[in-house]
């Protein structure tokens, strides 16, 4: 499997235009959390009142994509990659952002994962099968702790954590977040 992610540095004077100078997505991401400085104090969300340094400085840690070879999904290696990449720039960031969705089949690395997808003729059922997946894909990411920013059409698709959050200090498992996660 793999990561696609971008982290930006906060505070910056440019945050919006290095985002945007990136991507689409993670300009929509950076200026629905963060003010033009990389404030994230565009979401009210009781997480971030409650880690005032995730929101003012830190590292702005998007991830873009992260896709597991079909013969190895099912096994919570995406889960995995994200937490070794979490605790790998551990001391880098302090807010990551994500849009769950599925990967269509022209961003598959794999052909085989491209292959495996359904595509549906009929729009309606279309529609339905991308709805089901996203909030299977969703239901996946919340399970590692990322909470949804809220529930506005702006915020639903809009998906964060902090590193307070994830790092938090747990008096039976201090040192694994791991242990965290909520089981399948």
């Amino acid at each position: 499997g793999y990561l696609i992610g971008h982290l930006l540095e906060r505070p910056n004077q440019n945050f919006w235009e290095y985002a945007d100078a990136i991507s689409e997505e993670l300009e929509r991401l950076a200026s629905t959390f963060c003010d033009l400085n990389g404030v994230a104090s565009r979401v009210e969300h009781p997480r971030l009142k409650e880690a005032p340094p995730c929101v003012s400085w830190g590292g702005f840690l998007h991830i873009e994509t992260i896709e597991v070879k079909s013969d190895h999904q099912g096994h919570d290696l995406g889960l995995q990659i994200i937490h070794e990449t979490l605790v790998f720039l551990k001391n880098d960031w302090s807010l990551v952002v994500m849009e769950p969705g599925t990967l269509s089949s022209h961003v598959c690395k794999w052909k085989e994962n491209s292959r495996k997808r359904k595509f549906c003729q009929v729009k309606t059922q279309q529609d339905e099968a991308v709805t089901s997946g996203l909030i299977k894909i969703s239901r996946h990411w919340a399970r590692m702790g990322f909470a949804q920013a809220g529930r506005s059409a702006t915020l639903c698709s809009a998906w964060f954590m902090t590193s307070d959050w994830y790092f938090q200090p747990d008096v039976s498992e201090p040192n694994d977040p791991k242990k965290r996660w909520i089981p399948k």
